[in-house]
């Protein structure tokens, strides 16, 4: 009998291998994947490197698809910063659109020619954001805002070998990059100046919730001193309303604490808005050289706040210093191949002023 011939059934697609799987294999980022296989010239990768990627290339079956090639591959690299959908225009403008940190960032990060972008993102869906945007390939890095990063996250970044740094100190625990402001060491110089200046009774104005209230005890324990839940004045943020706001709230907070009778000598605030309101009751009150006022972010010095004659003890809080860092970074990893985890915090430094005096009691 003679054998029936048959067609050949149609080949299967070769399934596409990704810059991730292949940066994972390597050893290298995404973006350091991407920039070797459009032949960007201002790669700087060693020939032992490039042979290594190229090699797991090959064995992987990397093979550019139509209108996938080297030349349709985005020549503009680019940095995205995740930003949840419940942010507020105010909060959005003040800390991140026209603060200092994010303006550093862009400009050191145009130096080699990459833009500076903002996504947002369902924060109940937020893990699926992230992972759909690494595994979309169409970002070169990330930056992780505070509070964004959790044991899932930081897995991601690791196993797609993601270009990234967290503008968060408080993400150091999870094993990425970060570059941040040394809170914990500037409210400890906080704490030792009004103890320096005879002040026992040293209470805090702000947030209930905030990590720098939480540092702010700490230093004081370390510091032998008392901590007394009644010498605080808490007062909250209201995310809706711009930063300016805050000083009212404090002004009134602050003239509701001062009908308490057991009462604490020196404060330390939560930022320099807080600490601008409590200057304003107290000198409604004529109670200004009685107490002693501590701020944060030293926004009189940073040209923020107009002022022709700064008056407010505070912790400098670099904000462009971190900028810069955070973008040199980036570049240092998309473009000088870093892999190194790095975790570095900005050192912090009290400015003194008027509003801190000897301790009167």
């Amino acid at each position: 009998m003679t054998g029936m011939l048959r067609q050949a059934p149609p080949a299967r697609p070769r399934r596409k291998t990704s810059f991730t799987a292949i940066a994972k294999a390597a050893g290298v980022s995404i973006g350091t994947v991407s920039r070797l296989l459009r032949q960007d010239p201002s790669l700087r990768i060693s020939p032992q490197r490039r042979q290594q990627v190229l090699e797991v290339c090959r064995q992987m079956g990397y093979q550019p698809t139509a209108g996938h090639g080297y030349a349709s591959l985005k020549q503009t690299r680019q940095v995205t910063v995740m930003l949840g959908r419940n942010i507020t225009p105010a909060h959005f403008q003040y800390d991140v659109a026209q603060s200092p940190c994010y303006i550093a960032i862009e400009e050191e990060l145009a130096t080699q020619g990459i833009g500076l972008h903002y996504r947002f993102y369902d924060t109940t869906q937020k893990h699926a954001a992230f992972e759909a945007l690494i595994r979309s390939q169409e970002v070169d890095g990330l930056i992780l805002t505070s509070g964004q990063c959790d044991d899932t996250i930081a897995q991601l970044l690791h196993d797609h070998h993601v270009v990234h740094v967290a503008d968060d100190s408080t993400a150091e625990r999870y094993g990425i990059n970060t570059v941040s402001n040394h809170v914990q060491q500037g409210l400890r110089l906080a704490v030792e100046h009004l103890a320096a200046l005879g002040h026992r009774r040293i209470g805090w104005i702000g947030g209930a919730r905030v990590n720098r209230f939480a540092q702010t005890i700490g230093a004081m324990v370390e510091a032998g001193l008392e901590v007394n839940p009644a010498w605080h004045c808490f007062c909250e943020r209201d995310w809706d309303k711009p930063i300016e706001d805050l000083r009212n709230v404090a002004r009134i907070a602050m003239l509701d604490w001062l009908k308490t009778p057991t009462q604490a000598t020196a404060f330390v605030c939560s930022n320099d808005h807080v600490a601008m309101g409590v200057l304003d009751a107290l000198s409604q009150r004529g109670l200004q050289d009685r107490y002693a006022i501590v701020g944060y972010d030293n926004i009189e010095g940073s040209g923020r706040f107009q002022t022709d004659k700064p008056v407010l003890t505070t912790v400098d809080n670099p904000r462009a210093a971190i900028g810069k860092r955070i973008g040199r970074r980036l570049i240092n990893q998309m473009i000088h191949g870093q892999m190194e985890i790095v975790c570095e915090r900005i050192p912090a430094r009290l400015i003194v002023r008027s509003s801190t005096g000897p301790c009167q009691e």
